[in-house]
């Protein structure tokens, strides 16, 4: 059923959308008090759980949740590490952690979040993840032994 209001929340998106690369969104008071509150999550959409669109530049790239090796945070972005693709989108390893709601994904340190599927070795400070050091920490070991059945 089309209403008023469905029309203005599309109206909404679509300019949100469309203006939010340039990150100017002039909108005025009374179209905001007309419009409901709609989520909207520009670098990342997911669309089931399996699978996940992640912004770059204009185009969105269809990402499989299983395929992601592992998160680094870098301030205030995160790089996804995909097989041979690196992906850079502006959130926190909180928010992607909540986003990606899995159980194979183990926040390892304060700025690295591993998918353990990849997870080739692990020693007292470091792991093996896909052919790549990643650094660990103690405060994160027991939730990785856990996930990992060792401990």
């Amino acid at each position: 059923m089309y209403t008023r209001q469905n029309s203005v929340s599309m109206k909404l998106i679509e300019y949100l959308h469309s203006n939010l690369c340039t990150m100017q969104v002039p909108v005025s008071k009374e179209f905001l008090k007309s419009a409901p509150l709609v989520s909207f999550t520009p670098a990342i959409s997911t669309i089931a759980d399996e699978f996940l669109f992640i912004k770059q530049g204009t185009a969105y790239h269809k990402v499989r949740i299983g395929d992601i090796t592992y998160l680094e945070s870098d301030n205030v972005y995160i790089n996804v590490h995909v097989a041979n693709n690196k992906y850079l989108v502006r959130s926190t390893l909180d928010q992607y952690l909540e986003i990606l709601n899995s159980n194979q994904f183990v926040r390892v340190h304060r700025s690295y979040v591993v998918n353990i599927n990849y997870i080739d070795a692990i020693d007292a400070n470091h792991l093996i993840v896909n052919k790549v050091c990643v650094p660990t920490r103690k405060t994160y070991k027991n939730e990785l032994l856990k996930s990992l059945r060792l401990g």
